[in-house]
């Protein structure tokens, strides 16, 4: 069903129909039904086929982001430890090196120079 997110898929789902029913039910349709159905589940295909491979690219990607590494604070034994960015959890202390990636939804506590920090997204 997400591709009829797209406008012109129901658009090419409507005429669909209407040749489907125009040859089935009244037989008043000048058009062959094939010629409309096949080229429409071919684009329907060929499109999902696209957005499969989209999202398996988005997985591989997000899987490699979640395996960064971060510095966190172990409070415990006072020392830093490596952890993945996916292991990261709320209330950890991490340490971001200068011009450092960090991952998302941080709250910067002190900056190492000049009490200024500008972070780029």
């Amino acid at each position: 069903f997400n591709q009829f997110k797209r406008i012109a898929n129901i658009y090419f789902l409507f005429i669909a129909v209407i040749v489907l029913f125009g040859t089935f039910v009244v037989d008043f349709s000048p058009k062959d039904w094939k010629s409309k159905i096949g080229p429409f589940v071919l684009v329907l295909f060929w499109t999902a086929c696209k957005d499969l491979y989209e999202d398996l690219q988005r997985r591989k990607d997000d899987r490699e982001e979640n395996m960064r590494i971060a510095k966190k604070f172990n409070a415990d034994l006072q020392t830093l430890e490596d952890v993945c960015w996916c292991d990261v959890l709320v209330g950890d202390v991490l340490l971001i090196p200068c011009d450092g990636a960090f991952p998302a939804d941080l709250l910067l506590l002190k900056t190492a120079e000049d009490e200024t920090a500008f972070i780029s997204t």
